[in-house]
């Protein structure tokens, strides 16, 4: 985590200014994926995604989360389908965020097999039973 902590951090500090067009592009090739359609949805979320925090850069108030008195769940992908450059740069060292971050908390972490970065858009349906079977079991306590 730490190693790709710091490489992220190297390669926003030295990146110039970007238009929406661009971060989709940039992003893409950084993932080994194939270039991204610039729809009018993906074009504003580039533009918000450009004004944001960089999300390793957020606090995420650990003690209050953990002594929330409701049921937690982390979700992630497995990675395994990833290109190896996104797996290795970003797969790998985000789940073991989500796990880290589900212990600390006292949550529950699942994975979802054969997702990477998305799993509500790869695996909507396994996403929806597992959170249905989650809210089903917290109902239940």
């Amino acid at each position: 985590m730490a190693a790709a902590l710091r490489a992220n951090r190297a390669a926003y500090a030295n990146l110039p200014e970007l238009t929406p067009e661009q971060w989709l592009r940039a992003a893409a090739d950084s993932a080994g994926m194939r270039p991204l359609e610039a729809t009018e949805r993906r074009l504003r979320a580039a533009a918000t995604v450009l004004r944001e925090r960089v999300c390793w850069e957020a606090g995420i108030p650990l003690p209050a989360l953990r002594a929330a008195g409701f049921p937690k769940l982390v979700v992630s992908g497995t990675w395994e389908s990833g290109p190896e450059p996104y797996r290795e740069r970003g797969g790998v060292p985000l789940v073991a965020c989500a796990r880290v971050t589900a212990e600390r908390i006292g949550a529950r972490h699942v994975s979802i097999p054969g997702t990477g970065h998305y799993p509500h858009v790869e695996a909507p349906e396994r996403l929806n039973e597992m959170l249905a079977a989650f809210w089903d079991e917290a109902a239940a306590v």
